[in-house]
């Protein structure tokens, strides 16, 4: 047993004692997270560099970083290694790959730039080394991604967790002393922040994890001796693993340690769901009549469950990367099955996926050869080698055991992975919608006036939003206006780079936003945005819908041609968007971007009456005084309603404007093109 752990250890954390000839070089990111970086005297710029990826732990950010178990290798053969703490403990998915950014960008700045990025890790960092190679921002860098025991249901990979704690709390019910520590509603079964001991570290089986969750001895007698376990204690044990699946009572212990800890920081922690649950169990039937009917039964809620299958699912999305995977075949944490979600995603071409066949349960543990080999048949096959196999794996493992390193080779194709479904039970389908083109149109918050979110669907997969708003307290400005384009998920949409227009300076990338919809007409917008405006969670309702376009398909016939923004390529940053909301009715928004005559950095808002081909002339008002966030005072609102006057021609693809300041003088004129054409918006006739 302590050697199976120890395997774990090194599976998860790496090594590493410097080599004297070596740079290291240590810190702290902007984000807080520390980082290691260590660099031969041979490297140069435009060089390899490995991005090493840690796996699930309890420790603080400020833990100083492994390079990954195979760091003597990567370091023998000219490779820089570098690695962050991440800035979250637990599931780190959240902030994960923008931590790596991070690290690349102080690589660059105290080293030099690479010429390749390698993502490799293990366990969550094996799905973060696979996040990180799909991030738009790694992908032209990224040729080879090294990804062992990854979790790759990502999201679903937590519903395992979910399941055994709502099972254990149905076979121990009324059991004294056995019933798990419980949250507050309406989660009672996820732990709260302050009852998770602060010195948990790695979630394995030892006496500090027994000791933590001392319950689960009273109600199954686990770590006792089986002959002073009570028959009840034994059958308990027996039913529970009957009911996961768990093939040994060793890893009960830890299972629940993620199930009760794990799970709780995940579900209640500020910096991940923020007390929001996004687990289903509804409809799940779990083989047992009488547990059937004593489960709890728990509902997701919508905004959870958007955020963290976008933060945790990986979506294939590599380019032209190469992938080498390997798990063990009887890994009761991260299930093989995970290798056929990977297999889902990734073409066959570019991925080398093997079982590693274990006499004993593991979690990740795989001998120094067979990481070796992994490492060395990749690195080949993205040196422009022919395609590998598993058979070239098991041989590149004896190669490497020729050579000296310690191991066995239990390398072996994997032909009967099952599917992900047959190990860890299926969830039903979501109800909430997947936004189509009725849901452009303008939103708001109905306690905020004055703000507003405009929501543009350009196709199936992709939205633009532009919100109108306000700046938080102690900001000079009196306006602000955020944009970005986003991905349509089911249930919602992620803004995952949201870009801030200044008056002075180049737009900065400002943070993210995501929409949940409930509905065609309620939903809820949630803002994660740099140090100042902070993050929070708020209704939406429907503001204006575009002509033509009801809630329901069959009545959805869009009639607003002029829908969509339009620029002047002559004046950055500043432009329009029109919401035909009637047959002559626009709702039209005016943005000003730095340097603009006009508002600079600001917006207005008005409604023009009138044939937009023909020309309408319209007054924009522009609203004022309330402070982002929790500071906003809808009391504070005014409006300068007859600041801007707007002419506006608009036909197909191109159109003009003049726009005149009329409390201050000044005219800016538009020679105005579309930027968008909104899904469902008529193309021009021939």
């Amino acid at each position: 047993m302590a050697g199976r752990w120890l395997l774990i250890l090194v599976c998860l954390l790496g090594s590493g004692i410097a080599a004297a000839a070596n740079r290291v070089v240590e810190g702290h990111t902007a984000s807080g997270a520390r980082y290691r970086i260590e660099v031969p005297e041979t490297w140069q710029p435009g060089g390899l560099l490995v991005l090493y990826q840690h796996g699930f732990t309890f420790e603080p950010a400020d833990s100083r970083p492994g390079l990954s178990p195979l760091r003597e290798t990567l370091l023998a053969e000219g490779y820089a290694v570098a690695a962050t703490g991440f800035s979250q403990r637990g599931w780190a998915l959240f902030h994960a790959v923008d931590d790596n950014r991070e690290l690349l960008a102080t690589f660059r700045d105290a080293i030099g730039a690479p010429g390749e990025v390698v993502p490799i890790g293990g366990s969550m960092g094996g799905l973060i080394a696979l996040k990180v190679a799909e991030d738009a921002d790694f992908r032209p860098l990224v040729r080879g991604v090294y990804s062992l025991c990854p979790t790759a249901a990502g999201a679903r990979f937590w519903d395992w967790a979910v399941d055994l704690r709502l099972i254990y709390d149905a076979v121990c019910d009324g059991v004294s002393g056995g019933e798990l520590p419980k949250g507050k509603a309406p989660y009672p079964w996820v732990l709260e922040l302050g009852d998770i001991p602060k010195d948990l570290g790695l979630i394995v089986y030892n006496a500090d994890l027994l000791r933590a969750l001392a319950p689960i001895r009273q109600c199954t007698g686990i770590g006792l001796p089986p002959e002073q376990r009570s028959v009840p204690m034994t059958w308990r044990l027996q039913r529970i693993e009957q009911l996961t699946g768990l093939p040994d009572e060793a890893y009960l212990a830890t299972s629940l340690g993620y199930a009760t800890f794990a799970l709780g920081d995940l579900v209640r922690a500020p910096d991940k769901l923020d007390g929001l649950s996004p687990f289903s169990n509804l409809g799940v039937r779990y083989g047992d009549g009488a547990i059937d009917a004593r489960i709890a039964r728990v509902a997701p809620d919508p905004m959870a469950a958007l955020r963290l299958r976008w933060v945790s699912d990986f979506r294939g999305e590599i380019g032209t990367a190469k992938s080498v995977s390997l798990i063990t075949d009887r890994d009761p944490i991260v299930v093989p099955a995970n290798l056929a979600v990977l297999r889902e995603h990734v073409p066959s071409a570019q991925l080398l996926s093997a079982l590693v066949h274990e006499s004993q349960p593991s979690h990740c543990g795989f001998t120094q050869a067979e990481l070796v080999a992994g490492w060395e048949t990749l690195r080949a096959w993205t040196a422009g080698g022919p395609a590998p196999s598993a058979d070239t794996l098991q041989s590149s493992c004896v190669a490497a055991q020729q050579q000296g390193v310690d191991g066995a080779c239990r390398l072996q194709p994997p032909h009967d992975v099952p599917a992900y479904d047959t190990q860890v039970r299926p969830r039903a389908p979501d109800e909430w919608p997947t936004p189509d083109a009725r849901y452009s149109g303008s939103w708001q918050d109905p306690r905020r006036t004055g703000e507003n979110i405009t929501l543009e669907i350009l196709d199936a997969d992709t939205a633009l939003v532009y919100f109108f708003t306000y700046p938080p307290v102690g900001d000079p400005a009196d306006q602000v206006w955020l944009a970005g384009v986003g991905r349509i998920r089911p249930g919602g949409i992620v803004f995952d780079e949201i870009w801030q227009e200044q008056a002075t300076g180049p737009a900065r990338r400002w943070g993210r936003l995501w929409l949940a919809f409930i509905d065609c007409m309620n939903g809820r917008l949630r803002w994660e945005g740099p140090p100042g405006w902070g993050n929070r969670d708020v209704p939406i309702q429907r503001l204006n819908a575009l002509h033509g376009l009801g809630c329901e398909p069959s009545t959805a016939v869009l009639r607003a041609p002029a829908s969509g923004a339009w620029f002047d390529a002559a004046h950055d940053g500043t432009g329009l968007l029109v919401e035909q909301v009637g047959r002559r009715r626009a709702r039209v928004y005016a943005f000003f971007g730095p340097g603009s005559p006009l508002l600079a950095g600001g917006w207005a808002f008005g409604l023009a009456q009138g044939d937009l081909a023909n020309g309408v002339r319209t007054t924009l008002t522009r609203p004022h005084g309330p402070r982002f966030g929790a500071a906003n005072d809808p009391a504070a609102l005014r409006y300068d309603t007859s600041r801007l006057s707007i002419d506006l021609h608009l036909g197909c693809t191109t159109g003009r404007a003049r726009l005149t300041d009329t409390l201050n003088g000044g005219t800016l004129d538009l020679r105005l093109e579309r930027l968008t054409r909104l899904l469902g918006v008529p193309g021009c006739a021939p």
